[in-house]
């Protein structure tokens, strides 16, 4: 359209997409407004994997060391893995809702400053991680957000 827009698209798979995603939110969210707001599920097939529970631990504290506030919204079918991380805590910079139902599907998604994560799952549990880093996305994305965490249930 020859404006000045810039957009970038990246589209990954496996567990070091993840990684990378919640890496490159986290960064973002340091450099701006200091949040990442996330809806996710806690039954997704990798956190059965013990290896990046570990690496999920890790990255919460770093998270909680350089003060960055999250938002989740989840659903809690196997909330035992991250018990202890998983509820709204001033000391844990984190706040939890539980998403209505009717939006408690596989898909995922993470916003930090212009940084937006999409992690989708097909029937299989075969999974593919959308990072978009564009304002306007993110902005979208942070209303859809918004709009969903008033209608969430707050969580302990």
């Amino acid at each position: 359209t020859g404006g000045k827009r810039s957009t970038f698209i990246k589209v990954e798979k496996g567990i070091q997409a993840v990684r990378n995603a919640m890496d490159e939110t986290l960064k973002e969210a340091m450099q701006t407004n200091k949040i990442i707001k996330e809806k996710n599920m806690l039954n997704q097939p990798y956190f059965k994997n013990k290896e990046h529970v570990k690496w999920v631990y890790e990255y919460a504290k770093r998270r909680i060391k350089t003060q960055i506030f999250i938002k989740q919204l989840s659903v809690f079918s196997g909330k035992d893995t991250f018990g202890d991380i998983m509820h709204t805590d001033k000391k844990l910079f984190k706040e939890v809702r539980i998403i209505p139902e009717e939006l408690a599907d596989k898909s995922m998604f993470r916003v930090g400053g212009n940084l937006s994560t999409i992690t989708s799952f097909d029937e299989n549990d075969d999974y593919i991680v959308i990072t978009i880093r564009d304002k306007y996305i993110a902005t979208f994305i942070n209303s859809m957000f918004d709009f969903i965490w008033k209608r969430s249930e707050k969580y302990i």
